[in-house]
């Protein structure tokens, strides 16, 4: 139940991308190709496509191409192409890069074709294409998948998807976005024991996928037995992904921090200008990993606060929902009563005692819970029962009422036994409904007020008055970040 120290966005500035663990999507026909055009196949209004692409095709046919990203091509450009007319302004020519023989005798290409030969002047007016390239090409099989395991961060690629694999072709390609990043020396030695073609990625890793709920043994490949391996071919893709891997996942976080005020990678800056997030899948290396799914106590707790505050403040326009309602609430007094017998004694719970056994062991252990409180969690637990054993009869009011006591006593028991803010664990549209309820609201005013303290003090934090809840509890933690309520959690969104 975390919101971090301060609002619900600030809190996700810590360096961690955007997407961080995006979903794999089925790949496309091929890699995004990007040529920039000779000013000679320029005209006063657009790019002479036909002529450029048979100038292209005669080179890629003869000899293969480099692209300037360092993207090795044979296949030829098609005819379905997105032209970007940018007029005929100069475009600095990509250096050459150095063809030896080891090169030749990888790619099977003698000389391939690259846009530094030109001798007209390049423009930044440019043509894409998809290369009609699968990712993972004849016998090549996907063997591995990319993570910094021992720096517990994401290897991703600048497609922003975390799925750089490795292949039998000792290869590192990102099955994202089809770009090859590096190609390595001489095979990694490690122990395999899937290989899969590009075939069986998708039907194991798309959302579609056939085979998505079945067990895959794929092996994950530490970035740090890549990292300094020597490379037979190296992309802008492979330095650019190793240079922001190196430094979100070792910086310190004042420094990433800094780093991203104000650039895309600030998520607080897409809230404020409108921008909700997006619920994205976990990423393949999750997927397949052993303990992928460790839930603990508190985080248990604050799922089930969050979904019973939810549908409590719904309940009274559809009085259904407070069926959810009780089940979720009751669960996370019980999980958080739980949490804090097991901070008293690590072993309190190995025989998975009741509610009414924690309670007791609670007692004996200095935090004694009064005997309203218990009529509280009684209560819950009565209603509980009823719904969830068989059918169950009951005033609205009456449930509705038992809701605001247990969302009080996990509010007051969360902060004074635990030092966490229920604020933190509701979505900000239920918690401006949990904030009528006026013993939650004088928590919440002190929550806020501490949240506060140290941006006081702080030269770049501004605080103002929230245009939703009338408090001066509107913070902007710095002038290039966005701003976020600390007692309602309000966004203002810019128009």
């Amino acid at each position: 139940m975390a919101r971090g120290k301060g609002q619900i966005y600030a809190a996700m500035t810590d360096g961690s991308p955007v997407t961080q663990v995006p979903r794999t999507p089925a790949p496309p026909s091929g890699p995004l190709a990007s040529v920039w055009v000779p000013r000679r196949f320029l005209t006063n209004t657009g790019v002479r496509v036909d002529n450029f692409r048979e100038y292209i095709n005669e080179r890629i046919a003869g000899r293969g191409m480099i692209l300037p990203d360092g993207q090795i091509i044979t296949s030829l450009m098609p005819d379905n192409v997105e032209v970007i007319f940018d007029g005929d302004h100069a475009w600095e020519c990509p250096s050459s890069r150095e063809w030896a023989p080891i090169y030749q005798s990888y790619f099977g290409l003698a000389k391939p074709y690259q846009l530094s030969e030109e001798d007209d002047v390049l423009t930044s007016s440019h043509v894409m294409w998809r290369v009609p390239e699968s990712y993972v090409r004849g016998d090549e099989r996907i063997v591995g998948i990319l993570h910094g395991l021992t720096d517990d961060y994401y290897f991703t690629c600048p497609c922003h998807y975390a799925e750089v694999v490795y292949t039998t072709h000792h290869r590192l390609v990102c099955i994202g976005c089809g770009f090859l990043h590096a190609v390595l020396l001489a095979p990694l030695q490690f122990r395999h024991y899937v290989a899969l073609t590009a075939q069986e990625w998708i039907d194991f890793f798309d959302p579609d996928g056939a085979r998505r709920e079945e067990p895959v043994r794929l092996s994950v490949i530490d970035f740090r037995d890549v990292e300094h391996a020597p490379m037979l071919w190296v992309t802008d893709f492979w330095l650019d992904a190793k240079h922001e891997f190196i430094f979100f996942a070792r910086s310190p976080k004042d420094v990433i921090r800094e780093a991203i005020r104000g650039t895309e990678r600030d998520p607080t800056i897409f809230a404020e200008a409108g921008w909700t997030p997006v619920p994205m899948g976990p990423s393949p290396v999750d997927e397949i990993a052993d303990a992928s799914m460790e839930i603990g106590l508190l985080q248990n707790a604050a799922a089930a606060l969050g979904e019973g505050a939810a549908y409590y403040a719904s309940a009274r326009m559809q009085p259904d929902h407070i069926v959810y309602a009780i089940p979720d609430l009751f669960r996370a007094i019980e999980l958080i009563l739980k949490a804090k017998l097991h901070e008293l004694d690590a072993q309190g719970l190995d025989d998975r005692p009741r509610t009414t056994t924690v309670i007791k062991r609670l007692g004996k252990l200095g935090v004694p819970i009064a005997q309203s409180q218990r009529a509280v969690i009684d209560a819950g637990r009565r209603l509980r029962n009823h719904l969830q054993h068989g059918t169950a009869t009951f005033n609205q009011r009456d449930a509705l009422r038992i809701c605001r006591d247990m969302l009080i006593f996990i509010d007051r028991f969360s902060i004074e036994k635990l030092d966490l803010w229920i604020g933190d664990a509701i979505a900000p549209a239920p918690w401006k409904e949990v904030l009528k309820i006026r013993e939650i609201a004088t928590t919440a005013t002190a929550a806020a007020d501490a949240l506060l303290s140290d941006a006081r003090t702080d030269s770049h934090a501004e605080i103002t008055v929230c245009n939703s809840c009338g408090n001066a509890t509107m913070l902007r933690p710095h002038p290039r970040t966005g701003a976020s309520c600390v007692y309602c959690a309000h966004i203002p969104v810019e128009t």
